[in-house]
């Protein structure tokens, strides 16, 4: 979730018939005026109109069509008041195929297709690897936030990683 400047929450959440099975598997949005009392129904605003691009997944990740899928949805505030949804591409214990990230400018309303993350700073095969859902913050501008880095494809041995984003979530640096 994330409160805006306006008011408004906004709240992501993963949908899937079971966790470790992405084959149906969307991310779902929902906003409130009233600090989480009351939520619009599942993609629409708080007037009822439908969000475009949800329910939302990444390319390659269609439910139904491969257990290729999104996982563990996070929500960034931006300093300039953009917000960004990152999301994993995964078939969990056999594939992983990075970070994708998805932008809004006009506080969740619209959103962006989603991309693949590029960390300046790894190769092509680690970014494939690594996996920014976890935790961040802003300080002066600078977005900061946590990620993990698999050894391989089948997520196994992980390490901990700190990147961050002096422009907005435009580029993110190892």
């Amino acid at each position: 979730m994330q409160a805006l400047a306006n008011g408004v929450t906004v709240l992501t959440y993963l949908y899937s018939d079971s966790h470790g099975d992405n084959t149906n598997c969307v991310i779902h949005i929902r906003y409130s005026d009233d600090y989480g009392a009351t939520w619009s129904d599942k993609n629409k605003d708080l007037l009822g109109n439908s969000i475009a691009n949800f329910p939302m997944y990444p390319p390659g990740g269609e439910p139904g069509t491969s257990e290729l899928g999104p996982g563990d949805p996070h929500l960034i505030l931006c300093d300039n008041g953009d917000l960004l949804l990152h999301m994993w591409k995964v078939k969990y214990g056999t594939e992983v195929w990075g970070t994708y990230q998805t932008r809004s400018t006009d506080d969740g309303i619209t959103w962006s297709t989603p991309t693949l993350i590029e960390f300046v700073g790894l190769s092509a095969a680690v970014n494939l690897r690594t996996f920014m859902t976890d935790d961040y913050f802003v300080y002066s501008g600078v977005i900061y936030a946590a990620a993990r880095q698999y050894d391989d494809r089948f997520g196994s041995n992980c390490k901990s990683l700190f990147v961050k984003s002096t422009d907005n979530g435009a580029t993110w640096d190892y």
